[in-house]
Parts: C-alpha cells; sequence; structure tokens
C-alpha cells in the first residue's frame, strides 16, 4: 500500500474512531479483558510500557490506575523520531503532548534500555493478520525493532477492523483486545510464568 493510501486510510479511521458509540461500556470491557488476559496469561511478567490514553484512543488511564499496583508501568517518550520507555512515577492525572509523551513530572528519570514485557499500543486500524495502522511516524515499529521479545498488544474497537496490505517495515501485534474479542497472531508467544 503507498503512502498516500495510508494517509487516506488514516483519516478515515481517525473519523470512525472518533464516531464509536457506547465508548465508556466499550472502554470498560477492554479494561476488563485487558486486565483479565494479562493476569491469566501472562502472570510472571510484571514490567508494562503502555501509552496514556488522549483523545479517541482506547481509553488506558483506568488501566494505568489499577496496574500500578502489580505492575512496574512505563510510558512512551519520543524524541527526535526515538520511542524509550521511561518509569511511570504518577498513574493518576497524566497529561500528555500531542505525540503521547507523558509530562516529564510524572515520570522517573532515565530511559529502560531493557524491554518491557508487555507493551500496550494504540492504533487507528488492523488488519486479519494483526497488523496495525498507528500515525505514520514508525515509532513503535522502530521500538520493536529494538526490543523484538517484548508482548505486543494493541487496543481497538471493533469498528477499527479494515482491509489493507502492510509496507515492509510494519510489524504486527501478538494480540489485539477489542470490546469483543482477543485476537491472537498465529505465532504469538505464550509466557506461563
Amino acid at each position: 500500500m503507498g503512502s498516500m493510501e495510508k494517509t487516506q486510510l488514516r483519516t478515515i479511521l481517525s473519523a470512525v474512531r472518533a464516531d464509536i458509540a457506547d465508548r465508556a461500556q466499550k472502554d470498560k470491557l477492554i479494561f476488563e479483558r485487558l486486565a483479565n488476559f494479562l493476569r491469566t496469561e501472562f502472570p510472571g511478567i510484571k514490567t508494562v510500557f503502555t501509552y496514556v490514553s488522549r483523545g479517541s484512543e482506547a481509553d488506558t488511564r483506568r488501566f494505568v490506575q489499577c496496574a500500578a499496583a502489580s505492575y512496574a508501568l512505563y510510558y512512551p517518550q519520543t524524541v527526535n523520531g526515538v520511542m524509550s520507555a521511561v518509569q511511570a512515577a504518577r498513574y493518576t492525572d497524566l497529561h500528555t503532548d500531542r505525540y503521547g509523551n507523558v509530562n516529564a513530572a510524572e515520570t522517573r528519570r532515565g530511559v529502560s534500555e531493557t524491554a518491557a514485557g508487555i507493551t500496550v499500543v494504540p492504533l487507528l486500524g488492523f488488519n486479519e493478520s494483526l497488523y496495525r495502522i498507528g500515525y505514520g511516524k514508525g515509532c513503535y515499529d522502530r521500538y520493536f525493532e529494538r526490543f523484538p521479545s517484548t508482548v505486543k498488544i494493541g487496543l481497538a474497537y471493533d469498528e477499527q477492523f479494515c482491509l489493507f496490505s502492510p509496507a515492509a517495515h510494519d510489524i504486527p501485534m501478538d494480540y489485539i483486545v477489542t470490546p469483543a474479542q482477543i485476537f491472537r497472531a498465529p505465532n504469538a508467544p505464550y509466557v506461563f510464568s
């Protein structure tokens, strides 16, 4: 798929996501599925790198507040197109800039140079092979190239499913959690530790 087609698809998917009906109920279902999934399928993993939702993204703020008691949480910090994980210092009243970076006062100093066990990812759309359409900057793909062992979990509404062909540099999710189900890639890792 060419960049123009992806640009057009991003515009369409942004509008679809902005118009999601029953958002609060769907966010609650996503939160419950994600929390239960991590607890039952990955009980030994105690580090989670998660975005802090903004705008029409699937909500992670409730997850962040609840997960703080069980996990070491990390938030994205992107500088010059390179995304890193910075440890969370706060779990409520979080502020992000337009790129999803959390305010520096809400994180601890220092960047994690090891992969979190789980990475929770925002998206605009996803296909049957669990490739995602993100915001077009490639920050998550480059992060996954550096840390391929992290379990990649996208959060989405079911309405965000779409048909598209991924680019050569795109990296698929291992799982996508929606209000209705959890999609699993054929080669997704199972970690029972």
